[in-house]
């Protein structure tokens, strides 16, 4: 995502903020006794997307006064889709070849989810928790904050077109007013269905998508405020500890998300009102070339870091003593991260985006980039469909030859032995 304010300004500092917001996650998945609560990682991403998301359509209210969603939508697909379902289709074999068939349909129906951006909701539905390290995680377990994402792309400009429509020259207003009560009354819903003990409480969107309007209502007041060089400072500073406070010292025990979700999100909050800052402001750090390059390929890591993961380990005990030992190695998970991610980003997102193949495409043109996302979901999900019901299948035949054994020899009635009114005597052995 390119990373414009309201005002079209580019931002490098938010790209550095997408690279911590990655690290977090990163090293909590790998290393989780080193950052215990990593996690948080997340929260940051969604108060970010929020920001620009609004930033982008209120940008593009106040220059055109109105807002085109078709052509929003589109920029997205072609942003997202490609990469994700890329991964997903790699993942579809891996998961045939690496997993027992006992989970090939609780993952199928996962990755269909993943592949329609509600795997959130399927994840929450099988009571998937997120805390529970000792369950059998998801290949696919981390598409539950892309589905949430992709589900505020879809609803969040439709809620800035009807207020741009209907409010005019008080949009803004209107749309901080709006996204305030969406805070307010997800983080309720937050708060309660947290302490209520449901697992479900960490995937589903109601839960989740006040983080995203904290940043929406960011957007909407951007424009008004006004401060010093040195308290923009110190606000960055004070966002900046609070992101990293969280990190070290949350753990998956504790009531989360809840109300504790607000020490990094009003952190990430604060780093990016802070904006550069003065001269000792940490936004010139986040601002390097180094960060603002992994914040480029972040989205594409993020994507890869989970299935290596999960299945690199599983190749290791497959592999050679050598190769099972550096297949084995937690760092290798993450130069392969960076390194695929890397890949990912140049071969994959940006000529979607707007490289050699977008233009080949013609992906600017209204219609195309809902084909191309018809193309790359399609196959995902019917891949998958095409696993779960060979499964399905494959079970129903054996539960079928299970029931069809009959013993024929009377020395061996089996357990109907047991039962007195038959008259029959097995041998005791």
């Amino acid at each position: 995502m390119n990373q414009k304010t309201v005002d079209g300004a580019f931002r490098p500092e938010l790209q550095g903020l997408r690279a911590l917001a990655l690290l977090l996650v990163l090293i909590y998945h790998i290393w989780p006794s080193a950052l215990p609560g990593g996690l948080v990682g997340v929260d940051v991403f969604f108060v970010l997307s929020g920001f620009l998301i609004s930033g982008l359509l209120l940008h593009e209210s106040d220059r055109k006064g109105a807002i085109d969603l078709t052509a929003f939508w589109g920029r997205r697909i072609r942003r997202l889709v490609p990469a994700a379902s890329v991964v997903l289709m790699i993942i579809i074999p891996i998961v045939a070849a690496l997993l027992p068939p006992t989970r090939w349909i609780a993952t199928g129906w996962q990755i269909i989810g993943a592949a329609l951006y509600v795997v959130n909701w399927t994840l929450a539905s099988q009571s998937v928790s997120y805390a529970e390290r000792g369950a059998e995680p998801s290949p696919v377990q981390h598409y539950w904050s892309l589905s949430i994402e992709g589900q505020f792309y879809l609803a969040w400009p439709v809620l800035a077109f009807l207020i741009t429509r209907i409010f005019g020259g008080r949009r803004r207003l209107v749309f901080g007013l709006a996204a305030l009560l969406v805070i307010m009354g997800s983080l309720l819903h937050c708060i309660v269905y947290t302490y209520a003990g449901s697992a479900a409480a960490y995937f589903v969107t109601t839960t989740r998508i006040w983080e995203l309007a904290l940043g929406g209502l960011l957007a909407a007041i951007t424009p008004s405020i006004r401060l010093s060089n040195r308290l923009r400072t110190a606000l960055s500073w004070t966002g900046l500890a609070a992101i990293l406070v969280s990190g070290l010292t949350f753990t998956l025990h504790m009531a989360f998300p809840g109300w504790i979700a607000l020490v990094p999100t009003l952190g990430a909050f604060a780093v990016i009102a802070a904006g550069r800052g003065g001269r000792f402001s940490p936004a010139r750090f986040l601002a390097c070339r180094p960060m603002e390059y992994m914040g480029d390929i972040s989205y594409s890591v993020y994507l890869w870091h989970w299935p290596l993961i999960l299945f690199l380990p599983l190749v290791a005990a497959h592999a050679g003593p050598a190769l099972g030992r550096v297949l084995g190695y937690e760092g290798t998970a993450v130069i392969g991260s960076l390194l695929v991610g890397a890949l990912s980003t140049h071969f994959v997102e940006n000529p979607f985006r707007g490289g050699r193949v977008a233009r080949c495409l013609r992906l600017n043109l209204r219609p195309a980039p809902f084909i191309l996302a018809a193309l790359f979901i399609a196959p995902v999900v019917l891949f998958s469909c095409h696993r779960i019901a060979a499964q399905k299948e494959a079970e129903r035949i054996a539960l079928a030859e299970r029931d069809a054994v009959v013993v024929e020899n009377p020395d061996y009635p089996g357990a109907a032995a047991l039962d007195r009114r038959l008259g029959k005597k097995g041998r005791p052995g």
